[in-house]
């Protein structure tokens, strides 16, 4: 399916780690599957990221979070 739509999508599709997960699920799913553009580090990369920024705010926020 990705490999499906123009380049231009493809290009801006690409940074959408969404992408990359369900293409992963295809790859594991149908053993044809063309997953040449997966990239499984720059999910693990943005997930990390994502778990950090969480992590710190709730550490700034906990005592107004425990008090409401």
């Amino acid at each position: 399916m990705f490999n499906s739509i123009p380049k231009a999508a493809q290009d801006v599709l690409w940074y959408n780690p969404l992408v990359h997960i369900v293409g992963m699920a295809r790859q594991s799913l149908y053993p044809t599957y063309n997953g040449d553009y997966l990239s499984p580090g720059y999910v693990a990369l943005i997930g990390s990221i994502a778990l950090l920024f969480g992590l710190l705010l709730l550490v700034r926020h906990f005592k107004r979070l425990m008090e409401s």
